[in-house]
């Protein structure tokens, strides 16, 4: 998925709120994108870690969990998810999850899909960053 992406502070909530905030002290920063009928968040970590995490929230996601993938239990902004065990294209990111989940509907139109995903190099790294999402907070502007 190679997209440009404007830079966004942490403090700032790109795309007038489209990003889940993020703690202050996470140590990463959103990247936004908006898509036609999506939001893109990539966070990229202010101290230059080479692991990274991202979602995608709209109405179409192009994650489809294999029925036999690995997976465990765990928590994105205070929804349970599903956590799906993937592989990055670079092997250099050994560490890599994914979740698929609904918000819950609006009052004009279906509920919005958030695709998760992280990709780290150590499992220290991928514990951290689930710890992070466990704590963002979804702004309700989508």
């Amino acid at each position: 998925m190679a997209l440009a992406l404007v830079g966004v502070p942490a403090g700032a909530q790109a795309g007038e709120g489209a990003c889940p905030t993020l703690r202050p002290n996470s140590g990463f920063e959103w990247q936004f994108q908006q898509g036609v009928d999506f939001d893109l968040c990539r966070a990229r970590s202010t101290s230059g870690q080479p692991l990274f995490f991202g979602m995608y929230l709209g109405f179409a996601a192009n994650f489809h969990p294999q029925a036999d993938a690995r997976r465990e239990k765990g928590v994105v902004g205070g929804y349970d998810v599903e956590w799906y065990r993937t592989g990055s294209k670079d092997p250099a990111f050994g560490y890599g999850r994914e979740a698929l989940f609904n918000l819950p509907r609006g009052s004009n139109g279906p509920a919005p899909e958030v695709h998760v995903w992280i990709y780290a190099i150590t499992a220290e790294q991928l514990a951290g960053v689930m710890r992070i999402l466990e704590n963002v907070r979804f702004n309700g502007t989508f």
